[in-house]
């Protein structure tokens, strides 16, 4: 279970490294797109591993 807490927490890392260099590296947001979908992918995957690690974990505990 450890590694889906590790993989939520590199998601939202991987994002904020992405964010940071797109507001203070970059000149324009809008030039770089690319970098701007992955860094909302990056969230996005963030949010949705954890909300189905959670609804797992209540899953398991209402089995036992």
């Amino acid at each position: 279970m450890k590694y889906y807490k590790i993989s939520e927490y590199l998601y939202l890392v991987i994002g904020s490294v992405i964010l940071v260099d797109l507001v203070l590296f970059k000149d324009s947001i809008t030039d770089n797109l690319p970098l701007l979908f992955f860094c909302i992918l990056s969230f996005s995957m963030y949010f949705f591993r954890r909300y189905y690690r959670i609804k797992f974990n209540k899953r398991n505990k209402n089995k036992q």
